[in-house]
């Protein structure tokens, strides 16, 4: 997800888009919900807009799925932006 090809990121993305759609939750770790969060806000500031959109369209499932801690970390990274 930290590759210099754009394409790359944004396979990956959705990639985990999928996983985390057809699965329907996100594990239980805090650790694995903090790199997903944390994957996610690159995401988000990445320069690519189809890994900007991909990333975007994740947010309603996880949202709903991590933790009120990750989802706290997750709102103030988006008041920075």
């Amino acid at each position: 997800m930290e590759s210099y090809d754009k394409d790359r990121r944004f396979m990956a993305a959705r990639d985990l888009t999928a996983l985390i759609s057809s699965s329907g939750e996100v594990s239980t770790n805090d650790e694995t919900q903090r790199s997903l969060v944390n994957a996610f806000i690159k995401h988000i500031d990445d320069v690519s807009v189809e890994v900007q959109g991909n990333a975007i369209s994740l947010l309603p499932t996880l949202v709903l799925q991590v933790t009120d801690t990750q989802l706290g970390m997750l709102l103030k990274s988006f008041c920075s932006i």
